[in-house]
């Protein structure tokens, strides 16, 4: 029997931890937890046409890397770029990029708000807890920003014009693995970051 947290400050994950999202530790992070918590969490606040994960886009920003021929140090925060969601939530856009970004519709990789500093803390714990590189690659900035492209299409209904290789790599994905459920998603979210730490060397 699990103990139920005793401060309003913590929470506790899939696998039992009682953590502080505000505060956590390396320690605290697990692979399991992530998987599990991104698997059964939403893209796009859950508007989207079915059930749609952030584990499942988290994989298909992973094999687009891969595709385009990007390290394990990469491909490993294509995987986890979205890991802090684990802990803190996922933050619709169009609330994240006017706290994030103060107002302005760039890109800046610089905390300007409360938010974006805790979100990058539990980044930071990620990285400590599985010895990730840092900062995160542009590479899988730019891998996430075109992946949502083809999820406009495809999850919103949106017409928008797809990179190429994205179309095929979600295709080919899909067509050599089970995603059809959220644990099917979170066994192969589980199986890939194995397999890219298998062999990974900072």
């Amino acid at each position: 029997m699990r103990i139920r947290p005793t401060s309003r400050r913590s929470m506790m994950t899939y696998t039992g931890r009682t953590i502080d999202p505000l505060h956590l530790k390396d320690t605290d992070v697990s692979i399991e937890d992530i998987a599990h918590s991104l698997s059964c969490i939403c893209r796009f606040g859950g508007h989207s046409e079915e059930h749609y994960s952030v584990a499942e886009h988290s994989l298909y920003v992973e094999a687009l890397l891969d595709y385009r021929g990007e390290p394990d140090s990469t491909k490993l925060w294509g995987l986890l770029h979205d890991a802090s969601e684990a802990y803190l939530g996922d933050v619709p856009r169009p609330y994240k990029s006017r706290v994030y970004f103060d107002g302005s519709d760039g890109f800046s990789l610089a905390p300007l708000s409360p938010i974006a500093d805790v979100e990058l803390q539990v980044l930071g714990c990620v990285r400590d807890a599985f010895g990730l590189v840092w900062p995160i690659p542009l590479e899988v900035h730019r891998a996430d920003v075109d992946v949502l492209e083809w999820e406009l299409a495809a999850q919103m209904g949106i017409e928008v014009d797809v990179p190429t290789d994205v179309s095929l790599v979600v295709a080919a994905v899909r067509a050599s693995k089970n995603l059809e459920h959220w644990y099917d998603v979170e066994k192969e979210f589980t199986f890939r970051f194995g397999d890219l730490m298998e062999d990974y060397s900072p």
